[in-house]
């Protein structure tokens, strides 16, 4: 019982680390694709075409406002990308609720290894690869877990508050305001959704830019700038998140 509570403490450290690699954007990005062609400047009367919801709307500042507005009032969402983790790019995918209640999220780099995390039922679910706990320099709970979950009460991971929807929110398209965009607005359509396209100062979309949709003012894809790099799709807002625990011959449980 002492070695599965020590491990607990162990792992409560080592989330730290997960939590800081996974809620950062710092880094390199890939450029965007499917930049879209050009619809015109503030007050130039372009129109656009197709798709519902797609009269011209009064400006980026607009489209920007209730894109944000959405973001922020979620209850729950998803999204996949990657991230600069300490200078290698990185997989990460997200789906959860606002206030972090519920939680599926997963990191994965060719240096810092895979891990995966759930948080469910107040309960917190950890796996992670042999890489992984290398780099957290704690190598024994390789033998001691294997390839299985880690349960552990969710009070012993205090960052949890980090793993949340609005957390995410926050530190990527959040990053953004009004004052960045360019004025400049064009249209593309991704994974079948018509969006407008919102970028900053330069223009380019690589250089940092909101895809949201032209129905319902739900943003589709971030493209951070080079101060807040990363690329992140967003989906299933205001959906549920579809979490569950893991099948529970796959758990190990402490404490």
């Amino acid at each position: 019982m002492k070695l599965r509570r020590a491990a607990g403490a162990v792992m409560a450290a080592s989330l730290l680390s997960i939590v800081a690699a996974c809620s950062t954007g710092d880094g390199e990005t890939s450029p965007a694709n499917g930049a879209g062609s050009s619809v015109g400047t503030l007050g130039s009367g372009s129109a656009s075409t197709g798709g519902a919801g797609t009269a011209d709307p009064a400006s980026p500042a607009a489209i920007f406002a209730a894109a944000t507005s959405h973001a922020r009032a979620a209850t729950s969402g998803a999204f996949t990308g990657t991230i600069d983790d300490e200078g290698e790019q990185a997989k990460v995918s997200f789906k959860g609720t606002r206030d972090g209640s519920t939680v599926d999220v997963t990191k994965a780099a060719p240096k810092a290894g895979r891990v995966h995390l759930i948080s469910l039922g107040g309960a917190v679910y950890v796996k992670a690869d042999k890489r992984f706990w290398n780099q957290q320099s704690v190598p024994f709970l390789v033998s001691l877990f294997g390839d299985q979950f880690v349960k552990v009460p969710a009070g012993v991971v205090p960052v949890l508050d980090q793993l949340t929807l609005k957390a995410f929110v926050d530190k990527s398209i959040g990053t953004f305001s009004a004052s960045d965009l360019s004025g400049a607005l064009s249209e593309t359509i991704v994974d079948g959704i018509d969006c407008w396209v919102l970028t900053t100062a330069s223009g380019r979309p690589a250089d940092g830019a909101l895809y949201v949709s032209k129905g319902g003012a739900e943003v589709v894809r971030y493209v951070g700038t080079p101060a807040h790099a990363g690329q992140l799709e967003f989906s299933r807002w205001n959906q549920q998140p579809g979490v569950t625990a893991p099948p529970a011959d796959q758990v190990f449980s402490i404490g």
